[in-house]
């Protein structure tokens, strides 16, 4: 079976991290000394986690492989219940985005343990590229044609 691998800031690699090292990496993003993890889990593909300001995360799903031809190959996790004000994120600069396209904490580790466990997390929004929103589900399905 293929390893897993968490890069840190895209200088540090742990490969087959447990989930309490990976829980404790997340829990240290703040968006200045630690702004950037990149989870890649061959059976699922990659989850790259950027922010930690004010405990807002960016976490954009990048599937093994492209749905279909020509369309989007990554999926950005949104919560539709965090559609206020902008949030500012550290990304390798700071970046402004929609509320909604930032999640607090315990939605994003619910994610990354789903992902850990082999799981896409259920009943989870996640917006393309062109702005289409879909459901794990939905992603899965297609990627099992």
């Amino acid at each position: 079976m293929p390893q897993r691998h968490i890069i840190i800031d895209s200088y540090v690699t742990i490969t087959d991290p447990t989930a309490k090292q990976v829980r404790m990496l997340l829990e240290q993003m703040d968006g200045s000394r630690l702004k950037t993890l990149s989870l890649d889990l061959p059976e699922h593909g990659n989850l790259m986690i950027v922010g930690g300001n004010e405990r807002r995360y960016q976490v954009v799903w990048f599937p093994p492989e492209p749905i279909t031809k020509g369309e989007s190959a990554s999926f950005a996790l949104i919560d539709q219940s965090l559609s206020g004000r902008d949030v500012v994120l550290s990304t390798p600069e700071l970046v402004g985005k929609p509320g909604h396209e930032s999640a607090q904490l315990p939605l994003v580790w619910w994610v990354i343990s789903a992902f850990l466990g082999g799981e896409l997390p259920p009943d989870v929004q996640w917006e393309d590229e062109t702005g289409n929103v879909v459901t794990s589900e939905q992603v899965s399905v297609a990627l099992s044609k």
